[in-house]
């Protein structure tokens, strides 16, 4: 069926193919998905983006509790303080976020350049 939506945004469709050139349709097809496909793909609800997230975060989060000393020599700092001061510790390690508008102008996604490809995915 020509034009069979996969998706309920209307992204993922079936498309038609011109016979005269069915290589150049698939391509400009291609080429008009979004770069990182979004969880409607795969059949999940938009929410699983948070959910993997916060998923991430909690693991984090449960392996600094685990790698703290079970006991303390009573005075000091508790726990949550501990916790507190290296996950500000870890926020303040982190790189500047990368201008992804800059570098998709700088390096525009095209089918000829695929190393731009990659470097708008991985930044």
């Amino acid at each position: 069926d020509d034009e069979y939506k996969f998706s309920e945004s209307g992204i993922y469709f079936s498309f038609p193919v011109n016979e005269d050139s069915p290589q150049r349709t698939y391509i400009e097809n291609i080429e008009g998905l979004p770069v990182n496909a979004g969880p409607e793909i795969f059949k999940m609800h938009s929410n699983a983006n948070i959910t993997c997230a916060l998923n991430e975060t909690y693991f984090t989060f449960d392996t600094l509790v685990l790698l703290q000393p079970r006991s303390s020599s009573g005075g000091g700092k508790s726990r949550e303080e501990i916790i507190g001061e290296d996950a500000a510790d870890i926020e303040a390690r982190l790189p500047q976020d990368f201008d992804i508008e800059a570098i998709s102008m700088s390096y525009p996604v095209r089918y000829d350049e695929s190393m731009n490809t990659v470097l708008c995915q991985e930044s």
